[in-house]
């Protein structure tokens, strides 16, 4: 079974697919980046599954009678296609009850997805990303390279670094204040948008909070992660925002590490936005080049848990 998204803007959007079980394993674009095959099929081929999103029912391939097709409803904006290979032919009566199944899928998928979505923009609320962040940054995640199953079959898991980006969209006070916070809601949608076609389908795009957004990516290193961040900030800096006209973010990213705490990782990004806003906005920096270039200094917190303290109570270190 495999569900891909229809991704990309312009003159090439392509299917990419989102996850796939693999010998009963389930593979996801964020924990495997490279998972996309590349075999589906452009959304101009006349046979293409972008025509079965109208039909609303299962419906087969035509190039091979045992894939069957389902089309999700586009609740996160993205047009989504479920497949499922069978075995041998269904008859009319297992088609039916294979429709009635991912009919309930396709209901459970929008509301568990719902409650993790921001209402205005529809990017991953703040729960989803600290959630996810924890589980990124377990030693799992990060400790192996390649798993082996029992049939001793090898594929690869994790061979890119992990990188963490906070946005913050510059004067955004100023918006409200002088256009009101009808047209700041819409500035917000908007910049959802472009982080939309900018960044991959693979990454994880977060409204964090008021005007603050945040990126999960994946990249081999901090040049390549820089260069994707500064892609979005160069894309935001040239639309043209109806009222507004120019809108522009400070942004900040480090890399995510052993153990991270969620908090402490946003906290490094975060300094780096800082440091942008107090040196000109509308920048891209990496927490750890600032660190190496002594502009900032690191912090050895490994954070603490508190337990419902009072003031002057002790408070536990989280190991």
């Amino acid at each position: 079974m495999t569900l891909a998204s229809l991704v990309g803007d312009g003159a090439l959007p392509h299917w990419q697919t989102r996850l796939s079980f693999v010998q009963g394993e389930a593979q996801s674009a964020w924990e495997v980046p490279d998972l996309d095959t590349g075999d589906h099929p452009g959304p101009d081929d006349p046979a293409c599954w972008l025509a079965g999103l109208r039909t609303q029912r299962l419906w087969q391939r035509a190039d091979d009678p045992l894939v069957l097709l389902w089309p999700l409803p586009a609740h996160t904006g993205l047009h989504e296609m479920l497949e499922v290979r069978v075995d041998a032919a269904l008859s009319p009566q297992d088609r039916d009850r294979l429709a009635t199944v991912l009919r309930i899928y396709s209901n459970l998928a929008v509301l568990l997805d719902g409650c993790e979505r921001d209402a205005l923009t529809g990017l991953l609320n703040r729960g989803s990303f600290e959630k996810t962040l924890l589980q990124s940054t377990l030693p799992t995640a990060t400790d192996r390279a390649w798993s082996v199953d029992r049939r001793e079959d090898r594929r690869p898991v994790q061979t890119s670094a992990q990188w963490l980006g906070v946005l913050d969209i510059d004067h955004f006070k100023q918006v409200n204040d002088v256009h009101g916070h009808l047209i700041g809601d819409e500035v917000l949608v908007l910049v959802a948008r472009i982080m939309g076609c900018t960044f991959r389908a693979c990454d994880r795009l977060y409204r964090y909070g008021g005007e603050e957004f945040a990126v999960l990516l994946s990249a081999p290193d901090e040049l390549s992660a820089g260069a994707a961040f500064e892609r979005f900030r160069s894309h935001l800096e040239t639309f043209a925002f109806p009222r507004v006209d120019r809108v522009t973010a400070s942004i900040g990213f480090t890399g995510l590490r052993r153990g991270d705490l969620p908090q402490a990782a946003f906290d490094r990004a975060d300094r780096a936005v800082y440091h942008g806003k107090k040196n000109g906005r509308n920048q891209v920096h990496s927490f750890e080049a600032l660190v190496a270039q002594s502009l900032l200094q690191q912090r050895e917190d490994r954070g603490t848990i508190e337990l419902f303290s009072l003031p002057g109570e002790v408070s536990v270190p989280a190991y």
